[in-house]
């Protein structure tokens, strides 16, 4: 207020704003005009400190007292409105509380009730169990049959025992050894690894651990391969049939025992039977490279066809068919020959491989042929015929193309082929395919009825009896 001019008059400092409607420049006003001349007036501290809120009483309309009671009302609007606000909150509070509540109330009855819902579910169920006493059988069952880890340990316990007997007849030169169908595992093939390296004058040896069930463990490839390891040393041996069917040994495991194969160049009787062990071409390729190293061979029996029934196995293929067919066109000195190769999917062309092969193998005289459900049709049949009137040597014959579709010229092929073989005996079961040809295969054996009678010397008619029964039965 200091800095404010001095009234004109009075010389004294301005301080009061003159609020009348008057027509004078000087609205500005000292104390002592106030005193000389009443008027309205508004003192200047209340201007120079109000804010925005605030309200003076006569300004700037000088009969303002409707209005200002007004203005003076809605200065009341803040308060008003917070105690407002703590209202509609307070409100909304305990509505909140109420529909939480009902909502809990809600939830245990809907509980309660599907609990009541749920007993009266079970008492059915608590009847049956009661009646049936299946916990009475169950107590009896794991009382009888113990779990399958501890009769696992009892089965390589055993193994491990018959071991030790072996070491002690490290003199023997036969043996035969079948724990088939038994849970040996790879802790068992690794005990009768150790007691077969120790065999150093063993000269025949049959081991067989083949499995054909869906709750035996196998040895799978870490067992083969301690197997392997053992065989390999056994180098006197003249005579060894290995069977781990049903094993799962894989490519890995077959290549290990085809390593071990290779050492073995005494051997002149040899069987593998690798059925079902999902051996695909990489496992086929590393038998094959063994095989044709052994030539020694006279006697070969190599199955690696799958169990019917099963929906893995092995996978030759037509690939692996060739392999093999490569392998076995260098075993010159061949007189026994079995290959059971079925549900290999090797098609024609692989009969083909196999076939051209058999056509120089001509010192063959037992020859086992085992092609089951390989889609084997007219061509695969003719390939078959082709290479059998090579063989003048048979004595020995059996061929299975079961479920095949091989129709009546397939069989027309064969027998054909049957009717140049003076001196052989033939066994097996021939089902070629299709129902609707059987009748064709029958009038085309009355047909060959010439070959039959020059056969008749050396031939067995139980086939034919039985392939004829069989057929008739399709029809019934």
């Amino acid at each position: 207020m200091e800095n404010y001019q001095l009234c004109a008059t009075h010389n004294l400092r301005l301080n009061i704003l003159k609020i009348e409607n008057q027509e004078n420049e000087y609205l500005l006003k000292c104390l002592d005009c106030l005193l000389e001349q009443p008027f309205k007036c508004v003192p200047l501290v209340k201007f120079i400190d109000s804010d925005f809120n605030t309200l003076i009483k006569g300004w700037p309309i000088i009969d303002d007292s409707q209005i200002y009671n007004q203005l003076k009302g809605m200065k009341q609007k803040e308060d008003f409105m917070m105690q407002e606000i703590k209202k509609i909150l307070s409100f909304y509070q305990k509505l909140k509380q109420e529909i939480i509540s009902l909502i809990e109330k809600k939830e245990k009855d809907t509980l309660k009730d599907f609990e009541t819902r749920y007993e009266n579910y079970e008492y059915p169920i608590d009847l049956y169990n009661k009646i049936s006493q299946k916990e009475k059988l169950k107590d009896i069952i794991f009382n009888q049959y113990q779990n399958q880890d501890t009769k696992n340990k009892i089965r390589v316990e055993g193994v491990k025992q018959i071991v030790l007997a072996l070491e002690t007849l490290q003199n023997i030169n036969h043996l035969v050894l079948d724990l088939s169908m038994n849970d040996v595992e790879v802790e068992g093939a690794k005990q009768i690894a150790l007691a077969l390296e120790k065999l150093k004058n063993i000269t025949k040896l049959t081991l067989n651990l083949s499995i054909r069930g869906y709750n035996i463990n196998s040895i799978n490839v870490q067992g083969a391969k301690e197997i392997a390891l053992a065989l390999e040393k056994l180098l006197n041996i003249t005579n060894l049939t290995v069977d781990f069917s049903g094993n799962d040994i894989c490519d890995q495991g077959a290549k290990q025992i085809a390593l071990a194969l290779e050492k073995l160049q005494n051997l002149t009787n040899l069987t593998l039977d690798f059925s079902q062990n999902s051996i695909s071409l990489e496992g086929t390729k590393q038998i094959s490279l063994a095989l044709e190293k052994l030539q020694n061979l006279t006697n070969l029996t190599l199955l690696l066809g799958n169990f019917s029934g099963y929906y893995s196995g092995n996978r030759l293929q037509v690939e692996g068919a060739l392999q093999m067919a490569l392998a076995l066109q260098k075993l010159k000195n061949i007189t026994y020959l079995t290959l059971n190769f079925s549900k290999n999917d090797i098609f024609d062309e692989g009969v083909k491989e196999i076939t051209l092969t058999l056509q120089k193998l001509l010192n063959i005289t037992n020859l086992t042929l085992i092609l089951n459900e390989n889609k084997i049709q007219e061509e695969g049949a003719r390939q078959i015929s082709l290479a059998l009137e090579k063989q003048k040597n048979l004595t020995n014959l059996t061929l299975k193309l079961n479920q095949n579709n091989i129709q009546a010229e397939g069989v027309k092929h064969i027998t054909s082929a049957l009717e140049k073989l003076s001196n052989i005996t033939i066994t097996g079961q021939e089902k070629f395919g299709c129902q609707r040809f059987l009748a064709n295969f029958f009038f085309l054996f009355i047909q060959h009825g010439r070959a039959l009678q020059m056969m008749k010397n050396g031939i067995q008619m139980r086939i034919i009896r039985q392939s004829f029964h069989s057929f008739f039965l399709s029809f019934n």
